[in-house]
């Protein structure tokens, strides 16, 4: 059990690192850079139609954060997400966010004065002022179509990238990666739909030739509508979940799909890339639906090859280049470039700031230089500030501190009742269709078995278990039982959770109607149940172990020796009263004291005033049942608890089933149909691996019978039957 919640499925592979993805972010980041400064370095009209297509280039940056973010979280060559990954979702977003969110934090930091500086002389007021700095600080400019390049013009891709960063580890990783390739495949298409719907809206509003709505000189016809469709996050999610979707698809190849032949990702690239010539000849679409219907989808084709490719025994030429040491490098320098270089160009480039500080914008000669700068700051940055473990612990505590502020937002956060089932290595507990435990070792609650946002009536190892409306479990350090109903009677069932191999079987009690079923618990050699019986209750148990046959009282009285004097062990409970009990029927009847007092023979006295259900009616009839194998309740207690009478009963057998073995059965076993009834479950008192749980006074109450005690004790005492070795008859 001390490994139950780092089980792992043995054949889970571990994920190399993809090295040619991050050489790919320079290949995209580089032309960005270009792009946004392209008229300061040339006058020429057709280099310009090539160099200005930032726009397209950046969806390919959507696709690879929704690749990377879905390749690190979710199980490879499984269905389902890594749940230590995703346990706290607030925690997950929050990380993903101080990833990014330092680096833009300083750099406007720095360069606020200059941002502000400009602003006023545009005549800005300075509410205004404050409302554009809160947007950029808070990164939420995105949504403002007016404001989405304010001060740092680029950075409008982290207020989208942050959004879809929100949705990551409740709605969209879960649901994604629980997809077989059948279902990706549609997806994929479906999202690309989408997102051609809307750019076919917007193009069929303003123009779909780039001539006519992107000119050279920057005018837009319908400047806040191209906003609306290059920078909402909405579709920022399309193209990242498109990312999600391509790696699964990957993570999800079989040995057999292993063995055959990659596709060689060169022809996917060049088509890629060559999307953008199109601009030069009478085909030249506008951005949004180059971006759409030809770059992300084939880009998108081009990371999965890569990514096969880099899998197989011989990668192909391109797959190296991307992977080798100097690319990777460059790759490395994609975020910081891609936040330096704004700031960076508006100092040599912005009319207003640069006729302040050089008399006029830098010439066309000087724009090497300016890659050059920007490169040379990034690789600077990237070492001494996105590198820096200092700023890396700052940034983990305060996305701690920020999930522990949020928790509860993204997903109801799973307290564990202070009464929770409990073992030796955790505390257990049930959440809608999952099972939880909180270990004592690691101080985090595992997800077992189940999933928390799919219902179902299923066997299966951990997460791959389905349940619906699941009642609170009963443990011992093996086994965990749970009863599970579902919308349909015949999903009803009784189940088992191994924690040694977080296997779930379904189980029958054979002998036990669940339909009276009242409530049950586990030692770690038995499983107790106690049943209605008409107008009655009755006391079941069962084995765990197959060689292992339960001795009733009778049988274990057997060993008590009578000539070891008589002492006593008294349980001081909340109230002040004490209970007094034969020490020697504690060591015969029950394994849980005969380890207790034989570790300290001076003990007469156990101290449960810590224990709140361990009150004196109920800690009084836990110890008869432990003298007699009775469950039975005097006269009086039974009145002052709102009981009319009892009915005596002695404990009995039943046996356990899994389905698996009632295929071994004898043809004539036949399976119970499932009742409906719902395990009820009230207060409880605790002796060691046992509990035992009082009934509510609210229920039916047992009936005394007509026979008197005596006439029954009359007709069993000296007549030498099988009656009288049985357990006794009651007080």
């Amino acid at each position: 059990m001390a490994e139950a919640a780092k089980a792992k499925p043995a054949a889970v592979a571990k994920k190399p690192r993809l090295d040619c993805i991050d050489g790919c972010r320079f290949a995209l980041v580089f032309p960005i850079v270009v792009a946004h400064f392209a008229r300061f370095g040339t006058s020429n009209l057709t280099a310009l139609k090539l160099l200005t297509q930032e726009n397209v280039l950046v969806g390919g940056f959507f696709v690879i954060s929704g690749y990377v973010s879905a390749y690190t979280s979710t199980k490879l060559g499984a269905l389902g997400v890594e749940e230590k990954k995703v346990a706290n979702p607030e925690l997950f977003f929050w990380q993903r966010v101080m990833a990014y969110y330092p680096l833009h934090f300083v750099s406007s930091a720095i360069f606020a004065p200059m941002f502000i500086w400009v602003e006023r002389q545009f005549n800005s007021s300075w509410n205004m002022i404050a409302f554009r700095a809160m947007l950029n600080f808070t990164m939420l400019q995105a949504w403002f179509p007016k404001e989405a390049e304010i001060w740092n013009q680029p950075t409008w891709f982290l207020s989208a990238l942050t959004f879809s960063n929100l949705t990551m580890p409740t709605l969209v990783l879960p649901q994604v990666a629980q997809l077989s390739k059948s279902g990706l495949n549609k997806l994929f298409m479906a999202l690309t739909g989408i997102s051609l719907l809307q750019k076919v809206s917007y193009s069929e509003t303003a123009r779909f030739h780039s001539h006519f709505e992107h000119p050279v000189d920057g005018k837009v016809m319908h400047p806040l509508i191209w906003n609306l469709t290059r920078f909402h996050p909405f579709w920022a999610l399309m193209e990242m979940t498109m990312g999600i979707v391509a790696v699964r698809h990957v993570m999800l190849d079989t040995e057999e799909d292993k063995k055959k032949q990659p596709m060689n990702p060169l022809w996917l690239f060049v088509a890629a890339y060559s999307s953008l010539l199109l601009r030069l000849t009478q085909f030249d679409f506008n951005d949004a639906i180059i971006r759409g219907v030809l770059f992300v989808p084939l880009f998108t084709k081009f990371l999965k090859a890569m990514h096969r490719d880099a899998l197989s025994s011989s990668p192909s030429a391109i797959t190296q280049f991307f992977g080798s040491k100097p690319m990777a490098t460059l790759g490395s320098l994609a975020f910081p470039m891609f936040i330096v270089h704004g700031p960076i160009g508006q100092i040599f480039y912005k009319k207003v700031i640069a006729k302040k500080l050089w008399g006029k914008p830098m010439p066309h000669s000087f724009f090497p230089a300016y890659l050059a700068i920007c490169l040379g700051l990034s690789h600077l940055v990237n070492e001494y500030f996105v590198k820096s473990k200092k700023v890396a612990a700052i940034g983990g505590q305060v996305a701690q501190t920020l999930a522990n502020w949020t928790q509860g937002i993204l997903r109801d956060s799973m307290c564990l009742d202070v009464d929770a089932a409990s073992n030796s290595f955790g505390i257990f507990d049930t959440e809608g269709y999952g099972v939880f435990m909180l270990s004592f070792e690691t101080h985090e609650i595992t997800l077992l078995a189940g999933d928390l946002r799919h219902w179902g009536s299923k066997d299966g190892v951990g997460q791959l278990a389905r349940f619906w409306h699941l009642k609170r479990p009963v443990v011992n350090d093996r086994y965990l039982f749970m009863r599970t109903e579902g919308p349909a009677i015949y999903q009803w069932r009784q189940c088992r959770l191994d924690l040694k191999t977080l296997e779930v079987n379904s189980v029958i009690f054979e002998g036990v109607d669940h339909n009276g079923l009242l409530t049950y618990c586990a030692s770690e050699r038995e499983v107790y149940v106690v049943q209605y019986v008409g107008q009655g209750a009755q006391l079941l148990v069962a084995s765990l172990e197959e060689d292992h046959e339960v001795q009733l009282a009778h049988q274990q009285f057997t060993g008590i020796d009578l000539a070891e004097p008589v002492s006593s062990v008294a349980f001081r409970l909340r109230c002040k009263a004490k209970l007094h009990v034969d020490r020697r029927i504690l060591l015969a009847r029950s394994e849980h004291f005969r380890k207790l007092l034989m570790a300290d023979q001076t003990m007469t006295e156990i101290d449960l005033t810590g224990e709140a259900a361990a009150d004196v009616k109920s800690f009084t009839v836990l110890l008869r049942f432990l003298m007699t194998d009775r469950w039975v309740w005097t006269p009086r207690e039974l009145t002052s608890t709102g009981y009319s009478g009892y009915r005596p009963s002695a404990i009995s057998k039943f046996k356990i089933f899994t389905r698996t073995s009632i295929a071994r059965e004898a043809d004539g076993f036949r399976r119970r149909p499932p009742p409906t009834a719902a395990l009820r479950r009230d207060g409880a008192v605790a002796l060691g691996p046992t509990a035992f749980h009082r009934r509510n006074t609210t229920q039916q109450s047992l009936e005394r019978p007509d026979e008197k005690v005596l006439k029954i004790l009359g007709r069993v005492i000296g007549s030498a039957t099988p009656l009288e070795k049985a357990p006794g008859t009651g007080r």
